[in-house]
């Protein structure tokens, strides 16, 4: 049952997990300038499409990357293997199922994505750490850095690297307290400027 383990404890999330997992990821995003200012910038509609969004992601993490999550699902960080990061084109079942979550705002999502595709690397094989959010209640608790460090502890044990990008300086404050790094140009999407990240694995 959900909520039963304690809320400090990390975990991978499951399933049953699924609209939990969504809802920290929406409230978690809720004042980021580029999901809520740039992707869905209507105040009122964030909730609802921002949800969908997730929800689109969500799903395809929990088939093919790794989801962790607190006890009390208040946070969440969403993650893929490099080559399982679903591919985005015209033509894909991705690009179709934003598409149709989205709706009105499904342009500006694209572009969003478009623009971090075109930097993301191909190689080597890493793990991109895609999402991660706190309530805004339960910030500066020292939570998204756990969540974090359990990324970091699976790819230092497969000799993978992690990749993320950081859309506020908050973010990328935080982030390289956490050990990740500059890397590459800034992404600029619809005047917001995305610091792309990179952590090379620890093993030898």
């Amino acid at each position: 049952m959900l909520g039963d383990s304690p809320s400090g404890e990390i975990r991978v999330a499951t399933r049953a997990d699924e609209d939990h997992v969504v809802d920290a990821l929406t409230f978690g995003f809720a004042e980021d300038p580029v999901l809520a200012g740039t992707m869905f910038p209507d105040g009122e509609l964030y909730p609802t499409f921002a949800r969908r969004y997730f929800g689109v992601w969500t799903d395809l993490a929990l088939d093919l990357g790794t989801i962790w999550t607190t006890g009390d699902t208040v946070g969440a960080l969403l993650t893929f293997p490099s080559e399982s990061l679903p591919v985005l084109d015209n033509e894909s079942d991705l690009h179709a199922r934003l598409v149709e979550a989205c709706g009105p705002y499904a342009e500006r999502v694209l572009s969003v994505h478009n623009a971090l595709d075109l930097q993301h690397p191909e190689q080597p094989p890493h793990h991109y750490a895609l999402f991660m959010g706190v309530a805004p209640g339960r910030r500066s608790r020292g939570l998204g850095t756990r969540l974090a460090h359990e990324l970091f502890a699976l790819a230092d044990s497969e000799g993978r690297a992690v990749y993320g990008e950081a859309s506020c300086e908050r973010n990328s404050r935080l982030y390289i307290r956490m050990g990740l790094r500059p890397t590459g140009e800034r992404i600029t999407v619809f005047a917001h400027d995305i610091l792309p990240l990179w952590r090379p694995s620890t093993r030898r």
